[in-house]
């Protein structure tokens, strides 16, 4: 499976953990059945680009061959 290479970035490590965080802070009132996770992972990807200026690919878009949930 193919991982972002910026997620082992010590300076950027502290960014995804927050902007994961601040993802599941936004979405706590939504529901958490299948699919969930591509809605965690558009939202992170909204917050880092919006907040901090940060292109992260998720693991469904560097792994379009695999299903996930």
């Amino acid at each position: 499976m193919l991982v972002d290479p910026i997620e082992s970035d010590p300076q950027i490590q502290p960014l995804l953990i927050e902007a994961e965080r601040l993802a599941e802070e936004r979405l706590a009132g939504h529901a958490q059945g299948l699919g969930f996770c591509h809605v965690l992972w558009r939202t992170k990807q909204r917050i880092l680009a919006d907040r901090f200026q940060i292109v992260w690919f998720s693991p469904a878009d560097l792994n379009r061959d695999c299903i996930f949930d």
